[in-house]
């Protein structure tokens, strides 16, 4: 397994205890070193609605579509209030 899977399995187990900061400190650990990571951005968002700090995720979201240029490249990203709804029934 390399290093970046771990990591991000480690940010994984993390989240799984729900332990959101851990796991949010890993992935933008994991996004200072790759800011294209969608798990990663994704994982922190997931992170910070389930701590419910929405207002947290949200300017994660849109660092996320701004960084990955979703919105120039016209990619299908899902609206923020439809990754909150997906992230909440657990999606």
């Amino acid at each position: 397994m390399g290093r970046g899977k771990g990591i991000k399995n480690f940010a994984a187990v993390f989240s799984d205890a729900k332990e959101y900061k851990r796991s949010a400190d890993i992935c933008q650990r994991i996004l200072e070193l790759d800011e294209y990571n969608e798990a990663a951005w994704y994982r922190l968002m997931s992170n910070y609605i389930l701590s419910g700090q929405t207002e947290a995720a949200r300017f994660c979201y849109k660092r996320y579509v701004k960084v990955l240029g979703a919105e120039d490249l016209g990619n299908e990203v899902p609206s923020f209030e439809e990754l909150q709804r997906q992230i909440a029934s657990g999606r």
